[in-house]
C-alpha cells in the first residue's frame, strides 16, 4: 500500500444460526493483534442471518504490506 492513499474493504456476512456477535475489522503492518492499529470498521453487531455486505474506505498510515483483520 501507500501512504495516505485510501483502499477499500468489503465482504459479506451473516450470523448463520447464531443469535448475534460483534465484529470489527482493524488493518496493520502485521498479522499480530497488536500491529492492528487503523479502525477499519469499528465494533459493531451482526444479528441477521440473510446475508449482508458491509464495505468501508480506510487510509493507510505508511506504505508497504498491509493485513486485514476481522476480530
Amino acid at each position: 500500500m501507500t501512504a495516505r492513499s485510501y483502499y477499500r474493504v468489503s465482504f459479506w456476512y451473516s450470523t448463520w444460526h447464531v443469535d448475534h456477535f460483534n465484529l470489527e475489522v482493524k488493518a496493520g503492518a502485521s498479522a499480530n493483534a497488536s500491529a492492528m492499529t487503523v479502525t477499519v470498521m469499528p465494533d459493531f453487531i451482526i444479528d441477521n442471518e440473510q446475508y449482508e455486505q458491509a464495505s468501508a474506505v480506510f487510509q493507510a498510515p505508511s506504505s508497504g504490506s498491509f493485513y486485514v483483520g476481522f476480530h
